[in-house]
């Protein structure tokens, strides 16, 4: 159940359209450890750790590309501003940004986001 007060928001990984997200810590022996961490799930392949591509060895590889587009707000713009938006709506985001996105929205409550404002 959403409550009305809080926004929705739509996510895409590589420009496809991502159904589901979760924040979440990567988990060795059963426990959760390390830094906070966007895992996105996709219909195909499950879920998918989403990283911010600065360990990548050469600029050359492929590097996840994370949108989302605040759903609450883009209804509430003029229609002929949502038509000549080349965007969409949609923003780049790398995932400790959309964290923080989610956190200001009221969508998540972790302590490390509250400690960082």
């Amino acid at each position: 159940m959403h409550e009305s007060n809080k926004p929705e928001f739509r996510f895409k990984l590589n420009g496809f359209y991502i159904p589901e997200i979760r924040i979440e810590r990567a988990l060795v022996h059963g426990e959760p450890v390390g830094k906070l961490q966007i895992a996105a799930r996709d219909e195909w392949v499950g879920w998918i750790v989403v990283d911010d591509n600065s360990t990548l060895s050469d600029r050359h590889l492929a590097q996840f590309i994370l949108e989302y587009r605040n759903e609450t707000d883009w209804a509430k713009i003029d229609p002929v501003l949502r038509r000549n938006d080349p965007l969409k709506g949609w923003r780049r985001v790398s995932p400790s940004k959309l964290m923080k996105v989610l956190h200001n929205a009221g969508l998540i409550d972790v302590p490390e986001l509250r400690e960082n404002q």
